[in-house]
């Protein structure tokens, strides 16, 4: 992070300072922060080889994540392999853990359900896997700076 946070910096003093030439040097420092973040967030290649070792994970994952406790260990003795190297593959492919990979699908399912109907919030964190209302607040403000009533709330105003 500290290296964004060093062109942000930049950025912000050629935009303040405004000397000769700051719209190219702030184009610049702009286009930096952006290969940076791409670099970051971007999934590495992954040979078909490796991806075919834990393909049936994230199939498991993807058809069991709302009704399953799903945990890296039980993923990784489904494909045969240690736990260390199914964490460093299924990172490589899609830049997060699988855990947090679990916890975003839950998360897009409750957004969902906010967004289309009208279930009680309590009732949407029971369908969305998540253990308590309490965790899944937790969780939810973490990812998204809001609770997940005051989301809803937020979406019924803009209608």
């Amino acid at each position: 992070k500290k290296d964004i946070e060093i062109y942000f910096e930049k950025l912000k003093n050629v935009w303040e300072l405004k000397p000769i030439g700051y719209n190219s040097q702030a184009l610049a420092y702009l286009y930096q922060i952006f290969a940076l973040l791409e670099k970051r967030t971007s999934p590495q290649y992954l040979p078909q080889s490796q991806y075919a070792l834990i393909e049936k994970s994230i199939n498991y994952i993807n058809e069991n994540y709302l009704t399953e406790n799903i945990d890296c260990e039980t993923l990784a003795k489904m494909c045969q392999i240690s736990t260390s190297y199914y964490n460093r593959i299924f990172r490589k492919k899609f830049s997060i853990t699988p855990k947090q990979y679990v916890l975003t699908k839950k998360l897009n399912y409750a957004i969902d359900l906010l967004t289309t109907t009208n279930t009680p919030v309590t009732a949407i964190s029971e369908m969305s896997g998540f253990s308590s209302l309490y965790y899944f607040s937790k969780i939810f403000k973490k990812y998204y700076n809001i609770s997940p009533q005051n989301y809803r709330d937020e979406l019924v105003k803009k209608l």
